[in-house]
């Protein structure tokens, strides 16, 4: 958008200078002259609003600063029509031409960040930069950045996630990895893409996880179809039968989702299972979770992860890497909800603490607004007051055999809960995830000591590719 913001600050430059000159024009009772600047600045504002006509990125600061000038315009020329002189410079000058000035120091700011290779457009850039991890940035650590990341991958990297890391750890570490690569080559790269849909069914996951632990099954639905817990099929009346008769509280689940969505509580009482306090019907659960989802029974949770936020199933996320012919543990985090909610989602305003090798907690956690916090929001615990996970070198390693079994992806987030005894239970896994938050929160890069070569092995991909398809478009030009 280099030219784009060229002239957006060329436009918001004119709109100041006409601002001025209008302001003059109505000091000096030149009402012609005052109307002509002003319709100046209007045209000026309809060209800065089409630039943004087919913006969609997610840092929406020129756009929100535009609309709110709307108004004012309006205020403005209402004024001018019925000739309310009165005061009118004053207002120009204290609320449109304030703006304007704001626009500009906003539009400067962020052409300052594009040269810097940041990326302006998502969410990242916004969240950072509120943090205040984006600033004393230094040529000298550009450069380091972008050195690195040229020779290993062949691209320059959106350095934000850099000086984030910088902020929160005191280091810069060349090897983190930006979020845009890690989703739109790395991952796909090392995960395949068409068979992530069959690995995500929670549904097929007591059939495919060789799991020790795993919460138990009490009904399944399946493109409609419903299921015991055996896996054989059973009628809608016999469904509804199961729950009536399983006199406890539920949780239920959209079975193709992942990443803690669409769960909710089913909580039993007088004989029947209430959500949201309302009473549910079956059919009434079908019009919430539609065709596919599932219902299990409530996991007991340990007392360590219970602590912090003991209204929520709280799960540790394991990174785990298949890569050089072995599956390697990358990092772990614990996942704690927040307000009451009955799910830990990281991406739903959840809190996440990394975790030590030997199963000791960080004293702060990540939220989803990548900063610190040392106590939790909701209940006021401190999270330098954690325990310990018991054995957690055994937890990781059962996930690490897990990962055995899952051919097609190399790259696997794990959520697994504590149990009681301490033992693992395993809940779901995820192909994707919040890399970002992931390397704040457990102040390591998202690929370790293993970066370098997977870098470099997607960089080689991507240009096999290209000459794949430059080849194929010099047969296609040769043959017309």
């Amino acid at each position: 958008m280099s030219n784009k913001r060229e002239l957006e600050i060329k436009l918001i430059n004119q709109s100041i200078k006409a601002i001025h000159f209008s302001v003059d024009s109505l000091n000096n009772e030149a009402y012609s002259d005052a109307i002509e600047m002003y319709n100046t600045v209007l045209k000026a504002y309809d060209s800065l609003i089409k630039l943004y006509e087919d913006y969609e990125g997610k840092n929406t600061y020129i756009p929100d600063q535009l609309r709110s000038i709307e108004a004012d315009h309006k205020s403005v020329i209402k004024a001018f029509e019925k000739g309310e002189w009165r005061g009118l410079s004053n207002r120009i000058h204290s609320t449109i031409l304030s703006t304007y000035k704001t626009l500009l120091e906003t539009s400067l700011e962020l052409k300052e960040f594009e040269e810097k290779n940041v990326n302006v457009y998502d969410k990242y850039y916004g969240m950072f930069k509120e943090a205040g991890y984006l600033e004393n940035v230094t040529d000298e650590k550009l450069d380091r950045i972008q050195r690195y990341w040229r020779k290993h991958y062949g691209k320059e990297a959106d350095p934000s996630f850099h000086l984030a890391y910088e902020h929160i750890t005191g280091t810069l570490d060349e090897r983190v990895v930006p979020q845009g690569f890690m989703f739109r080559e790395i991952i796909p790269y090392l995960n395949d893409k068409s068979m992530m849909h069959f690995y995500k069914d929670k549904n097929v996951y007591d059939m495919l996880i060789d799991a020790e632990n795993r919460p138990d099954s009490v009904l399944k639905c399946v493109n409609g179809q419903y299921f015991n817990a055996d896996h054989l099929t059973i009628s809608k009346g016999k469904a509804l039968q199961t729950i009536f008769n399983t006199k406890e509280d539920l949780i239920i689940k959209h079975s193709l989702s992942d990443d803690g969505k669409g769960i909710g509580k089913l909580k039993f009482y007088k004989h029947a299972h209430y959500y949201n306090e309302k009473k549910l019907s079956l059919n009434e659960i079908e019009q919430v979770w539609g065709d596919n989802f599932i219902i299990q029974k409530v996991i007991k949770q340990h007392p360590v992860m219970a602590e912090p936020h003991k209204y929520s199933v709280n799960t540790v996320r394991i990174v785990t890497l298949r890569w050089n012919d072995s599956v390697h543990h990358l990092m772990s985090y614990a996942r704690f909800g927040v307000g009451k909610s009955i799910t830990d989602n990281a991406a739903s305003e959840g809190m996440c603490i990394g975790i030590q090798p030997d199963g000791t907690f960080m004293n702060f956690s990540i939220g989803t607004d990548s900063k610190l916090h040392y106590v939790h929001p909701t209940t006021d615990f401190e999270f330098s007051k954690l325990g310990k996970i018991p054995d957690f070198e055994e937890v990781v390693e059962s996930v690490l055999k897990l990962h055995d079994r899952i051919l097609h992806e190399n790259y696997v987030s794990w959520d697994i809960a504590i149990g009681l005894d301490g033992r693992p239970i395993f809940i779901e896994m995820n192909f994707w995830g919040a890399t970002w938050k992931y390397q704040l929160s457990c102040q390591m890069p998202a690929l370790g000591h293993f970066t370098e070569e997977i870098l470099t092995a997607v960089k080689k991909d991507r240009e096999k590719k290209q000459q794949v398809q430059q080849d194929k478009d010099r047969s296609l030009h040769t043959q017309t």
